[in-house]
């Protein structure tokens, strides 16, 4: 059935689609079938306005794509311990940066008051 509507599609102009789609419609009986293809070609044109890719998410579908064909994949949990470890990388190094920024402004706090503040902060939680 497919293949025929496709084999239809490619052969007829944009009117004939058009008047056999009208022709279509009008013959159907069932509400909900048309409140259906109405949703759908409501929805159909509000998506052309509202999914618009640029040039580097085309270029990262494509990389994915290619992944794909290829098998380079992982699955979600390696993905979610991979992400872990990048985001522990990211915390350290903020952490170090708040850090040289403290010693740089004077907020310097000796070994005791850091060891004090940190039983406080962990038995708050």
């Amino acid at each position: 059935m497919i293949n025929l509507v496709q084999n239809i599609n490619k052969m007829a102009t944009i009117e004939q689609l058009r008047s056999g789609l009208i022709e279509n419609i009008q013959s159907i009986k069932n509400k909900d079938l048309l409140v259906d293809l109405s949703n759908f070609v409501a929805l159909r044109s509000q998506l052309k306005e509202l999914v618009k890719l640029s040039k580097y998410q085309k270029m990262m579908l494509e990389m994915s794509e290619e992944d794909l064909k290829y098998g380079r994949t992982i699955s979600h949990e390696e993905l979610m311990k991979k992400n872990e470890a990048e985001n522990l990388n990211e915390y350290q190094i903020l952490m170090i940066e708040k850090g040289l920024d403290d010693i740089k402004n004077g907020r310097v706090k000796s070994n005791k008051e850091v060891m004090e503040n940190a039983d406080k902060w962990l038995n708050s939680k």
